[in-house]
């Protein structure tokens, strides 16, 4: 999304950032490449894929739990900012 938003800008006679400042989320591989670099937020998909099969596996079997899960959970996993040339 924030690669197409530059794409817009720049076919509009604008540039990225002294006109708009852009930011992605995600911080996709074309982020770096892209012109301007795009800055980004970066997930730590490793540990979300971590947090992900313990609670799958939590779930699949209750009979290994310490105690019973009954309402929905919060995962807070600390996001990094990635400042490029795009902000």
């Amino acid at each position: 999304m924030a690669i197409g938003a530059i794409k817009t800008a720049k076919a509009a006679n604008f540039r990225v950032p002294q006109d708009f400042s852009i930011m992605g989320f995600d911080d996709i591989p074309e982020s770096a490449f892209y012109h301007p670099p795009l800055t980004t937020i970066r997930q730590g998909l490793y540990e979300l894929g971590q947090v992900a099969v313990q609670t799958f596996m939590k779930l699949r079997h209750p009979d290994q739990r310490d105690e019973p899960i009954t309402t929905a959970q919060t995962v807070m996993l600390q996001p990094q900012l990635v400042i490029r040339e795009s902000t």
